[in-house]
């Protein structure tokens, strides 16, 4: 039987922040000049509230709550509105795989969540085009754990690419290599073209 997660369109992966929460997005209606995406990582302790979601679950619902009874994207509110107050006239966007990320606590699961992030970077970069509606916009695109390589995929198939991609906590040291989660996130990377202002995609990322 195919994954739940085939059945869905990727445009209903993501989610716009309307200052409290977040919100369905429709094809065409993001037209700000300025568009910042997040996207999330490995949820460790998830794969409970996605079974009992019928297989399906974005990252913002009130159902997303790990084993542990803690909410998974709590970080994802405060970072919103972070940039909101610097980026005030922007569109901030989220995008949800966890029903692809969701593992068990333990952190030998995390190769189940590796093995999904480069569908995933082409349903973000399918649901971008679908969403964007505006002309010339500039595209900052944010990742999280292994969201990292979902970003850094999305990134490197935008046409054009994005202004700017934030790596945050890629595991790309020798730790996640013993249990097969590591992102290897150089031959993607030559893809984007790193460069500086007004050369390439900015890019900066932010190790543990």
């Amino acid at each position: 039987m195919a994954r739940i997660s085939t059945r869905i369109p990727p445009l209903q992966r993501l989610g716009r922040w309307n200052g409290s929460e977040f919100e369905p997005v429709t094809a065409g209606s993001v037209t700000e000049e300025r568009v910042h995406v997040m996207t999330h990582g490995w949820g460790p302790g998830l794969r409970e509230a996605v079974a009992s979601a019928g297989g399906f679950l974005l990252v913002w619902d009130d159902e997303a709550i790990t084993e542990e009874g803690k909410r998974f994207d709590r970080w994802f509110g405060p970072l919103a509105e972070a940039i909101v107050t610097d980026d005030p006239e922007a569109a901030v966007l989220a995008f949800s795989w966890v029903d692809d990320s969701a593992t068990g606590p333990r952190a030998t699961n995390s190769v189940n969540s590796q093995l999904r992030t480069t569908v995933n970077g082409q349903r973000l970069a399918t649901a971008l085009r679908l969403a964007l509606g505006g002309e010339g916009q500039e595209v900052h695109v944010i990742g999280y754990s292994h969201g990292a390589k979902v970003a850094t995929v999305a990134s490197a198939l935008l046409e054009p690419q994005p202004k700017h991609l934030s790596l945050l906590d890629s595991p790309d040291n020798m730790v996640p290599v013993i249990g097969g989660a590591l992102n290897d996130l150089s031959s993607y990377l030559r893809l984007v073209a790193p460069g500086g202002p007004g050369s390439g995609t900015f890019v900066d990322n932010y190790p543990s």
